[in-house]
């Protein structure tokens, strides 16, 4: 017997309106008209004004995500969901997908798969687009970004629009590449928060980062129109800056310059109370004024220093620039991966070595529901080649006790969070650096389970499902 709810409306159906709203149904014999599948719509003795079921038109709008970015074998491959709202996307829908370089449209060749539905139900939703570096070569450097137009057909209802709903990893931390010896391609959002690419032609660029025992030496590219440059670092929310003068060598391009860390440490007043962390940008100024951002194009891995209970980190933002982060000290993990264990796989989190971290263990911890206890299982670490590693295998972190949720079959079983622990039993979240979020989101499967490795405000987390 297929158990119902207190309205009679069977399970499916609530969760359909947990996530993503009610299904749409066509009207009978009324063209272009859908309803709401809710309770009592077929009821013959119904109290209720058909009317009130009628699903406006506007409703049935175009959804999209974008849920992984990455660069293989020399081309952009961006993976997301599209689907129209409120209809069961079946195998007979079409989906079309182009890049828009300047307003001239180019087809993309789109490959579909099941995915996750905004119902949370699996329907043929996902896709995937590649782009190869001819195609990438067309955006123009000085124009708007490109960005692409999605147009889905669902049985005779037609929806297009821009691609854009970023997830967690790597959409909102996407990785740039270089298409040419001069040209580099930067994936990210727009002004409107679509998905877009930009062209950045001969970029003021980091190339590399040196650390000595008080100082970040900066190494980088200055761009061939820039003249008598020097590094201006700027405390955006704090209104603060200064200028740094530039070693230059080579044909006159290349530069160096040499970060402190101690006046970074001593002049402590963080722009967040909340976080106690302080970020700085840095851009290339030159002589008549002119401006730019510098990107990051060194090796793909922060650089930091600690000292008094401090961090200084310097990495990169959201849109590939970099920045230098003071924060109060927590480690970082810049490496995830899974690994054949015994008893399944086992997911492996490292990080490197700064002084004192030989000091603490790991361990994944789950809150309970409603209430502040938490359980914890304790990792499995390593200390070796100036890095740390904290192991666990999967079958750990699927909890027994936990039930499937009846009106949400798709919720998390359980979301753990990587904590470092202390000797003296004191404990704080492990950060995600921001180079490995650029490579999450990492799923795997273990005993009919989903355990999907995600960034979440900065540190790390695994759902499972």
């Amino acid at each position: 017997m297929t158990s119902t709810c207190s309205a009679g409306w069977p399970p499916s159906a609530t969760t359909a309106a947990l996530r993503g709203g009610a299904r749409a149904l066509a009207r009978p014999r009324r063209s272009w008209q859908f309803e709401h599948n809710y309770p009592g719509l077929h009821d013959q003795n119904s109290s209720v004004p058909r009317e009130l079921y009628r699903l406006p038109m506007k409703d049935l709008t175009l959804a999209t995500s974008v849920t992984a970015v990455a660069w293989q074998d020399g081309e952009l491959s961006v993976k997301g969901t599209a689907e129209i709202r409120h209809l069961e996307t079946k195998t007979s829908s079409s989906l079309r997908i182009a890049l828009v370089i300047a307003g001239a449209e180019t087809p993309l060749a789109v490959r579909r798969y099941d995915a996750t539905d905004t119902h949370g139900d699996p329907a043929l939703v996902g896709f995937e687009v590649r782009l190869d570096k001819a195609l990438l070569a067309k955006l123009k450097g000085t124009a708007a970004p490109a960005h692409f137009v999605v147009r889905m057909r669902s049985g005779r209802l037609r929806r297009h629009g821009k691609l854009r709903g970023q997830r967690p990893g790597s959409p909102g931390w996407p990785p740039g590449a270089w298409i040419s010896d001069s040209s580099w391609i930067q994936p990210g959002p727009g002004a409107d928060g679509a998905f877009v690419l930009r062209r950045m032609v001969d970029p003021s660029r980091l190339t590399s980062v040196e650390q000595t025992a008080d100082a970040l030496v900066l190494h980088g590219r200055v761009p061939a129109d820039l003249t008598d440059p020097k590094l201006r670092v700027t405390r955006p929310l704090a209104g603060q800056d200064q200028i740094l003068p530039l070693t230059l060598s080579g044909d006159g391009r290349d530069f160096s310059v040499r970060i402190p860390i101690r006046p970074i440490i001593e002049d402590t007043n963080p722009d967040d109370p909340f976080t106690q962390r302080t970020t700085w940008a840095f851009r290339l100024i030159g002589a008549d004024g002119d401006e730019r951002l510098l990107l990051w194009t060194a090796p793909e891995h922060a650089a930091s220093h600690a000292e008094q209970d401090r961090l200084v980190t310097l990495t990169r933002s959201t849109g590939g620039y970099v920045n230098l982060q003071e924060s109060p000290f927590r480690l970082n993990a810049h490496q995830a991966k899974a690994v054949a264990g015994s008893n399944g796989q086992e997911l492996r989190i490292t990080g490197v070595v700064t002084d004192g971290e030989e000091a603490y263990s790991f361990c994944w911890r789950r809150y309970l529901d409603d209430n502040d206890d938490h359980e914890d299982i304790e990792c499995r670490r390593t200390v070796a080649d100036g890095a740390w590693t904290a192991s666990i295998g999967l079958t750990e972190l699927i909890p027994a006790d936990v039930t499937v949720s009846s009106t949400d079959p798709l919720a998390s079983l359980a979301d753990w969070i990587l904590f470092a622990v202390a000797a003296d039993g004191s404990s704080h979240a492990v950060q995600c650096e921001a180079f490995l979020s650029s490579r999450l989101p990492l799923e795997l499967e273990q005993d009919g389970h989903i355990a999907a490795l995600r960034p979440h405000a900065g540190t790390l987390h695994v759902e499972v499902r």
